[in-house]
This record gives structure tokens, C-alpha cells and sequence, in this order.
């Protein structure tokens, strides 16, 4: 295995950051995904909650409560 002078590994560093920086402008900046996650989970919450206390209501009516 041959070692890479300073030479081609900088260009070939140099060349994989401008890569990275060129998908990062593609993609959300990382506060947003966060937001998208947040707000994700807690509308599946909510609606974890909704469908759970609509079934005990169901259950309630059945039974003869009101």
C-alpha cells in the first residue's frame, strides 16, 4: 500500500468537503428536522390519546354509564 503525500490527500480531503457541503444545501438544516420530529411525535401522542379515550367512552356507554 503506497502512502498518499500531503499533496493528494488534501486535494482528495478538499474535494469530499465540498461534497458534504453541496448535499447539506439539499437537505434540511438540522433544527428543522428536529422541529419535523417533535411536532411528529406529539400529533402521534395526541392522537394516541384521542383514540384510547374515545374506547374507554365506548366501553362506558356499553356498560351502562353516561
Amino acid at each position: 500500500m503506497r502512502a498518499r503525500s500531503r499533496s493528494e490527500a488534501g486535494a482528495n480531503g478538499q474535494a469530499n468537503g465540498q461534497a458534504n457541503r453541496q448535499a447539506d444545501k439539499r437537505m434540511a438544516p438540522l433544527w428543522l428536522r428536529r422541529l419535523g420530529w417533535m411536532a411528529g411525535l406529539w400529533a402521534a401522542g395526541v392522537a394516541a390519546l384521542f383514540l384510547v379515550a374515545g374506547l374507554i367512552r365506548m366501553i362506558m356507554h356499553a356498560a351502562g354509564m353516561r
